[in-house]
This record gives structure tokens, C-alpha cells and sequence, in this order.
């Protein structure tokens, strides 16, 4: 037999309410006796349990009871000594005699269900209760154990068997709320660095008090915006109405951490307590504190009301936020930040755990967001910045030399793993000093607790690669997701929307491949908006294909320069000197493995004048020069020939081409991988040709245009003959007109 008390305290919503009473804490009372082992056999009576104030019932001097609660529970005792080998399901009868408030007794006969079986895997019912409520005394007689499949009587049951019978009951006692009591503080150093980092505010308990609220507000000292200089404590000016924190709790104790510049921490103190007469209603007690006040000296509970903080990392760029929930629930995050203000680190803390999770973030040599290391667990619970967080192979602190040193190719870009000896790697490893529970089935991340971005080397801050987290998908793997920038096809464009679309060069497609393989396509407008998606491709071997895949297929035949009707191209770009014609474009294949056909042709022109002899013809000889590069500069097609006659002579001949086997033709360019292609065309005037011809086109011979200097002489001195050089300045007034006609005919204004 057994007779303990139980005492928790229980949660309460409070309610403000503007009064001066007296005021109750409501206690949870637990009284529990039980029957146990041999002593369950029939005919046995157990002791009675009785409430701890039942004498002076039906008074309750100084307290009330809210809800008083009983149960009878009988099970099967699983820590029970000695082993049970034998299955068994009984009916055990109770006589449960119990008095309420008035000490009335009533009684009831009541069976519950007990089973046992040793076998494993076997289910059974292992307790059975009885509840009721309003007993202040309980008292449980076995009245019967029985077989429950034969109702014979067992007379001596198995010894595994408890019942156990008790009163819960919610009571409230008196509170005073004139009562009042002053806080203490406790300054600590978690993490051993000389700086302090949390302040501990703690109190005694106040006789009634239910819960309590605590109060803090924070004056910095900086006289007229000096750092150098304080205003002194005698003029520090406080108010708790108008600037201050405040939690509900029902704990003797609560923690600050020191994330404030210098200055004075001040706090108070008050407790809550039930009214009697209606426990649902809350009356709060007097502050430790008045709302406001001038002069820490003035403090009612002196040093003990105030803590003076040096400030927080005063060296730092730093960012706090924090956000409460109930009973002084509080997460609170600290951003460390460079002189970018580029979040570098990040400090988060649950006070529920007081445990520190600590992420940071890398950038490259550009000043971009490179490498985040995953958030983990700190070894200190203290809410600063930790130095060397995460190192490298070599035991430094990570940093863009890890990452983004230049590796002589824009398609190779790697990184480092970090140290197993901090950090996020320390967490993700072997080396993980915890691993106790489910903290030993934690995954290794191989060196590589990070995800990485590599971005376009062309400045726009795109992304071109993006790992993730563990060497398996870092980049260069080929489970990194990849991202290529480009402008759908015309004829791509007419396929999903018909004619009326317009020009493709007002478009974008954006092609992401993800880890898995499976190519997704995004086309916008020109302001940015999606106006299509699709997925590309064959399915990738680990996902199940769509049912539309096998007639998704169809072949275009595309024209990259983008003709007008009458032959030209916008695409085909003269120089300056008009001597060649330059065509770039961007080829974004968003299919992988297809084999592409490529066709360029060009026929040369003649050239025939009537200034030159009716024998004389030119031929037009250039050079071409064709390349495809894809998009880490590496040239997949190239080819360089001349093309017109090889002969430099008066007379028009045949196409021929130097060297004959580099003649334009039909190409095909197998398997081409999802990305962008930079496909061009040179064409340029043969220069020996040019100037051959041009030597041929001025020989006066050849020419019947060509005049002689001294012929060009002889007809300007001839012209000049004609004009009149005795014209008076009335002759040419006189052909100005008249003024109207002057201004209507455009010649100029009436001022002019």
C-alpha cells in the first residue's frame, strides 16, 4: 500500500481586470493509495485516500476547490519482478465507497476488465478504469476476481495486478496582490570568451501567486550621440509604460541575453494570482517597480533592479529580432553582417532548448552569395558570433579562396570540403562529439555540409549552377541543378502560339535541368511575365515517362538569320568598312541527345558595269569562316574556305572553293547536351581580290567611265565660264521675293 501527494502548478489564460482583491493560485493535488500484488484477492479492502483538507469540510477556510476529480484504475504492472508465464483474462469486482464535500457516503459496484499474455506480438488489454467525480475520501474493496470467459473465481491471482484509486483535485488558495518581492541577477559568460553573454533574473516565490510577469526595458547612455561620452546614472530617465519588454511565466526565473548596445537593462516584477469567487478571472499584484522614473539610485530594490551592459559586438555590424509566444516562449536571431552589410553569419536560439543554431554564408571574389553551410547546433548556447566557425582541409577559416580561386576554365569551377574539426562539417560526421539516441543515425556529409552557386561570367548575377548538400551533389557531380538563359525560335514560337506571337527577339526561355536529369522549360515576354512551361526530353531513367512523351516529338526546320521576304537579315552585321558581314547568334538546345543538322550556302555574284569594256566581268570572292562553340568556349565546328574563282582575271568563271574539301555543306553535330551553342558566320571580301579589281576597274584602258585629270580640268574651267561675277546686291534682294513669299516658300522668317 501507497499514499503520496502530487503537487504541479496548472496553466492559466489571464484575463486583466482592474480591481484590488484578493486573489488564488490554483495547485494541482494528487492523492493516490493503491492494492497491490498478493493483496488483490477477493474480499480484500484497501485504505482510504483522503484530500489534505478534508477535516474542515464543507468549509474551505482560505482556499477553493474548482474541480475535484477521482478514478479507480486497475493494470497490469509491467516492471513486476518476477516473470508470468501464464495468459490470463479476469473480471475483477469492486466496491468503491466514496464521500463528497459534505462527507456523505456513496457507494458502487463496479467491474473492469483485466488481460494478460506473455506471448509476444499478442495484443491485450492491459488496464481498465473507472472515473467519477466529487469523492473527497475513496476507499476500494475487491469484491471478486473472476475468470472472464468461465466466471469462475480466481482465488489467487497473478501478482502482476495493481489498483490503484486516488482524488485529483484544482484548488486555488488566497493571494495578495499588495504583496511584492525584489528580483536578484545572475551575469554569465557561457562561452568563456570575456565577454558576458546572458543575464539570469530571478525571484522568490510571492505566497498565492499563480504566475508572474516580468518586465525589462533598456536606456543606452550615449551623451548627445557621443560614443566617447555617458550621461551619468543619476539622470538615466525609464518608463516601463511607453518602452519596455514584457513575458508571463509561471517559472521563479527567466534569461536575457545581453544583444544591446551600452546602457542600462532595468526590470521589475509582479505576481498574479485567481479571484475566489470566480477562479477564471485574474487579479494582478503591485510592480516590484513604478512605471517611470529618473536616477538608478531611485530603484526601490536597488542594484538588484538594473544591470549595466558594455554592449553587444561593438565592432560589428549586427541585426537582432526576437519573437515571443506564450509564457516567455522566445526565438530569437542575430544576423552578423560585412561592410556590404552581407549577411555573414547567422545565430539563432529557442529558449525552450538553449541551444545556439549557427548558419553562415561565403562570397566570392565579386562580392555574390557563393557557399551556405547548413545551420547546426553550436557547443554553447550563447547568443553571439563564433569565430572560425567552419575551416577548411587545412584548419583555416572558410573563405572565397576555398571556392572561387581561378581554376583556368570557365566550365571547372570546384570547391574545398571543410574540417571535421567545427562546424557544420564536425555535425555532419564521425566526429560529431554527440551521438547519443537519434543523434547517432545523423548522415556524414562527407566534408561537404554546404550548397554552392556558380553563376554566368557575364555580370547579369544569373545563376548558371547550383549543388547541393553532400559531395553527391556538389557541382560538377552532375546532380547539380543547371539553369541557361536564351530566346525561343521563331518557328518555336509559332508551334505553341500560333503566327500572331510576333518576333521571337522579344522573348526569353529560361531551360533548368534538375539532379534528376529532367529538363524544365519556362518562356516569358518581354516584361518578365511566364507565359508557358514544359518539361523536355526523354524521361530520366529513374522517373516514370509522361503518356504524351512518345508523340510529343517533331522536327523543325529553323532559319537562324530570320529572312525578310526579300532575302535579308537584320542578323547579318556589316563592318564599318562595308567589307564583311558578321552573324552571331545564341542557340539554346532544351533537348538532350538529338543529333542537329546544320546547312549553310551562299552563291557569289558578278559584277559587270557599263563604264567598263563589254568583255571585262568580275567575280565576287570572299572568305567564310563558320564556327559553333559551346558554352564553356570549346569549338564543336569550324570551318574556314574561300570561296569564288581561283583565278584573278577580266572574265567570269566558275564557283571554286580553297582548300575544295572545306566546300559549305550539309553538317550534322550528334548528341548535342542541353545548353547554349554560340553559332557565327565571317563573311569578308577577298582582299587580293579587291585590290586586283580595283586596280582593273581604275585602269583607263578597261574603263570608258574614266576621265584624266586634265579632262576634269577643262569641264570645270568650262562651267566656271557661265557665271555672272558683275551681280549687284539688288539683283539678288530682288529674287529673295517679297517677304510673305520668302516665309511661305521655307526660305526662312520675317526677322531673317
Amino acid at each position: 500500500m501507497m499514499n503520496t501527494v502530487i503537487l504541479k502548478l496548472k496553466s492559466l489564460v489571464p484575463v486583466i481586470l482592474m480591481a484590488l482583491v484578493l486573489d488564488a493560485s490554483a495547485i494541482d493535488l494528487n492523492f493516490q493509495n493503491s492494492i497491490a500484488g498478493a493483496n488483490v484477492i477477493t474480499g480484500f479492502v484497501g485504505p482510504a485516500v483522503q484530500d489534505n483538507m478534508y477535516a474542515p469540510l464543507p468549509a474551505t477556510p482560505g482556499f477553493v476547490n474548482n474541480s475535484v476529480k477521482n478514478y479507480v484504475k486497475v493494470a497490469i504492472n509491467h516492471q513486476f519482478a518476477n516473470m508470468v508465464n501464464t495468459p490470463y483474462d479476469y473480471n475483477v469486482e469492486l466496491s468503491i465507497t466514496y464521500r463528497d464535500n459534505n462527507k456523505v457516503p456513496t457507494t458502487v459496484i463496479q467491474i473492469l476488465n483485466i488481460q494478460f499474455d506473455p506471448t509476444p506480438g499478442n495484443a491485450y488489454k492491459d488496464y481498465s478504469t473507472y472515473n467519477f467525480i466529487g469523492g473527497h475520501e475513496v476507499q476500494v474493496s475487491i469484491v471478486s476476481v473472476k475468470n472472464a470467459t468461465t466466471g469462475v473465481i480466481v482465488p489467487n491471482p497473478e501478482d502482476n495486478i495493481n489498483v490503484t484509486y486516488g482524488i485529483n483535485i484544482e484548488r486555488y488558495e488566497l493571494f495578495n496582490p499588495t504583496a511584492t518581492t525584489c528580483p536578484n541577477k545572475t551575469v554569465n559568460d557561457i562561452n568563456s570568451d570575456g565577454e558576458m553573454d546572458q543575464l539570469l533574473i530571478s525571484w522568490p516565490a510571492i505566497s498565492g501567486a499563480e504566475e508572474y510577469e516580468l518586465e525589462w526595458t533598456y536606456i543606452d547612455d550615449f551623451s548627445n550621440g557621443s560614443i566617447g561620452s555617458t550621461i551619468p546614472s543619476t539622470s538615466i530617465r525609464y518608463d516601463f509604460k511607453y518602452n519596455s519588454s514584457r513575458i508571463n511565466t509561471k517559472e521563479l526565473s527567466y534569461k536575457l541575453n545581453l544583444v544591446y548596445e551600452r546602457g542600462y537593462i532595468i526590470y521589475r516584477i509582479r505576481g498574479i494570482g485567481r479571484k475566489l469567487t470566480n477562479v477564471n478571472v485574474n487579479i494582478y499584484g503591485n510592480w516590484s517597480e513604478a512605471n517611470n522614473g529618473t536616477g538608478i539610485g531611485a530603484l526601490s530594490c536597488g542594484t538588484n533592479a538594473y544591470y549595466y551592459t558594455v554592449g553587444h559586438k561593438s565592432l560589428f555590424n549586427w541585426q537582432y529580432s526576437s519573437t515571443y509566444s506564450e509564457y516567455g516562449k522566445r526565438n530569437e536571431v542575430m544576423g552578423y553582417y560585412d561592410g556590404k552589410f552581407e549577411t555573414r553569419q547567422k545565430v539563432s536560439i529557442n529558449n525552450t532548448i538553449d541551444t545556439a543554431m549557427v548558419g553562415e554564408a561565403f562570397y566570392d571574389y565579386q562580392g555574390r552569395l557563393a557557399v551556405e553551410a547548413i545551420p547546426v547546433p553550436s557547443s554553447s548556447p550563447a547568443l553571439t558570433y563564433y569565430p572560425n566557425f567552419n575551416k577548411n582541409l587545412s584548419g583555416v577559416k572558410y573563405s572565397r579562396s576555398d571556392f572561387d580561386e581561378d581554376p583556368g576554365s570557365t566550365c571547372s569551377t570546384t570547391a574545398g570540403g571543410m574540417s571535421t574539426s567545427s562546424g557544420a562539417s564536425q555535425y555532419y560526421s564521425p566526429n560529431n562529439p554527440s551521438k547519443a539516441n537519434h543523434q547517432g543515425y545523423l548522415p556524414d556529409a562527407e566534408n561537404y555540409p554546404f550548397s554552392q552557386i556558380e553563376y554566368t561570367p557575364d555580370n547579369t548575377g544569373r545563376i548558371r549552377r547550383q549543388g547541393g548538400i553532400g559531395p553527391d551533389h556538389q557541382l560538377g557531380s552532375g546532380k547539380e541543378t543547371k539553369y541557361y538563359y536564351g530566346r525561343p525560335l521563331q518557328e518555336e514560337l509559332d508551334r505553341l502560339f500560333g503566327s500572331e506571337v510576333g518576333y521571337d527577339r522579344y522573348y526569353k526561355k529560361d531551360v533548368v535541368v534538375d539532379p534528376n536529369g529532367q529538363v524544365n522549360i519556362a518562356y516569358m515576354d518581354i516584361a518578365g511575365r511566364l507565359i508557358a512551361t514544359a518539361i523536355s526530353g526523354n524521361s530520366p531513367g529513374n522517373l516514370s515517362p509522361i503518356t504524351s512523351e512518345a508523340s510529343a516529338s517533331a522536327n523543325l526546320n529553323v532559319d537562324f538569320f530570320n529572312k525578310k521576304v526579300d532575302g535579308s537579315s537584320y542578323l547579318n552585321v556589316p563592318n564599318i568598312d562595308q567589307t564583311s558581314l558578321t552573324f552571331n547568334t545564341q542557340y539554346l538546345v532544351s533537348t538532350p541527345g538529338l543529333t542537329h543538322s546544320f546547312n549553310y550556302n551562299l552563291t557569289p555574284k558578278t559584277y559587270n558595269s557599263e563604264c567598263l569594256l563589254p568583255t571585262i566581268c568580275f567575280d565576287c570572292v570572299y572568305n567564310l569562316e563558320l564556327q559553333i562553340k559551346d558554352e564553356c568556349g570549346n569549338v564543336i565546328y569550324t570551318n574556314s574556305v574561300r570561296v569564288g574563282s581561283l583565278t584573278l582575271d577580266n572574265s567570269c568563271g566558275s564557283i571554286e572553293y580553297v582548300p575544295s574539301g572545306n566546300a559549305p555543306a550539309a553538317f550534322n553535330i550528334p548528341n548535342m547536351a542541353v545548353g547554349n551553342y554560340q553559332i557565327s558566320k565571317i563573311l569578308t571580301v577577298n582582299y587580293d581580290a579587291y585590290e586586283y579589281y580595283l586596280s582593273q576597274y581604275l585602269n583607263a584602258v578597261n574603263n570608258t567611265c574614266f576621265k584624266s585629270y586634265e579632262t576634269l580640268l577643262a569641264e570645270e574651267q568650262s562651267a566656271m565660264a557661265t557665271v555672272n561675277c558683275t551681280e549687284d546686291c539688288s539683283a539678288c534682294i530682288e529674287s529673295l521675293g517679297t517677304s510673305d513669299n520668302f516665309v511661305l516658300t521655307g526660305k526662312g522668317t520675317y526677322q531673317d
